[in-house]
């Protein structure tokens, strides 16, 4: 699990600031920013934690993209979906139904990838589990880490129109590094 290349690339202006009753480093986004990292990561694990309140029903949270692999995090209809491609096939987790995250609250997402596993944790107490197809390979991350939003076409696996996300964050952590806080 490495960096090979790490620049910090704002696509558009998030207003990053405080966010949150504990003044964690944060951004708010308005459904037309995004924040977009040059970062090409080789991993043969994964882990992401965010904390993130909206009270919209759609939008993508997170996206890790290379050409075959990826690993997104979106709102779909008010609940969380992850899609996860490790280059033997896409892993797809929904969280529960009852489960809204649309609320103006504030929820902690993690998401885990370990040996043939994946583990989806929604504010400490909702657990989603599956198993990925052929076991866990590294994810190559070419296009970039996108965080409320995408740079568009150029990135291959999204398909359809996924609208950037409209909320706050907090606290992105990627494979132990502070996406919102890289020098």
């Amino acid at each position: 699990m490495g960096w090979l290349r790490a620049r910090r690339h704002v696509l558009l202006a998030a207003c990053l600031g405080l966010c949150g009753e504990r003044g964690a480093l944060g951004a708010s986004f308005y459904g037309e920013s995004y924040v977009g990292l040059n970062i090409i990561e080789v991993s043969s694990e994964l882990s992401l934690q965010l904390k993130f309140q909206t009270s919209k029903p759609q939008g993508l949270l997170f996206l890790a993209a290379g050409e075959n692999d990826h690993c997104m995090i979106e709102l779909l209809s008010g609940n969380l979906q992850v899609r996860v491609n490790l280059g033997t096939g896409e892993q797809g987790l929904l969280s529960e139904k009852r489960l809204r995250v649309d609320d103006l609250v504030w929820h902690l997402v993690e998401l885990y990838c370990f040996k043939d596993s994946i583990s989806l944790v929604t504010d400490r107490h909702y657990e989603m589990t599956g198993q990925i197809t052929g076991g866990m390979h590294s994810l190559h991350c070419q296009h970039g880490i996108y965080v409320a939003g995408h740079s568009g076409p150029d990135v291959p696996c999204l398909d359809g129109e996924i609208p950037n996300f409209r909320g706050c964050t907090e606290d992105v952590v990627f494979n132990q590094r502070e996406i919102l806080n890289i020098p």
